[in-house]
């Protein structure tokens, strides 16, 4: 259905030039909207293309993507967490996710010093829970101020 071309129409029954109530104008103005927008009707050229059934499969597929962005916006966590330079263990805790089967992406600020190694990281095995894990940081140079991270639940 491809109506940008054209605009909607709002058709409206014909009011007789006699029909003209007394009052102020919210007075005109509701006796209008009682008597004749109740039988307006709305013209979308176009829209007599789409029938019933494609509109139920519409509706149907709007049912399901909401289904999946719920399910996805809570298997998500995030956050930023200060990081102590050289080496140290961070736990970190969250609000329950499903399960402890996620994957973890971590992403290291720096202030822009150089290290003598290249810095790294592990989760610390046996941390990892539906609530918390344990991050190890490596040669983390003094620059090196604070982590972001984010987890995704594995389905």
């Amino acid at each position: 259905m491809d109506n940008l071309e054209s605009s909607p129409q709002l058709l409206i029954p014909t009011i007789p030039a006699t029909d003209c109530p007394p009052g102020n104008i919210a007075a005109v103005f509701n006796y209008f909207f009682q008597n004749y927008m109740g039988q307006a009707t709305i013209n979308v050229p176009g829209l007599g293309d789409v029938t019933p059934a494609e509109i139920v499969a519409l509706q149907q597929a709007d049912i399901t993507l909401k289904s999946q962005i719920d399910a996805i916006s809570g298997s998500v966590r995030s956050g930023t967490l200060a990081v102590v330079a050289t080496d140290s263990t961070v736990a970190v805790s969250f609000a329950t996710m499903p399960s402890a089967n996620y994957s973890i992406l971590i992403e290291l600020s720096d202030t822009g010093g150089v290290g003598t190694a290249p810095a790294g990281w592990a989760v610390v095995s046996g941390t990892k829970t539906s609530t918390s894990f344990s991050i190890r940081f490596t040669d983390i140079p003094a620059s090196g101020t604070s982590f972001f991270w984010v987890i995704r639940q594995l389905f």
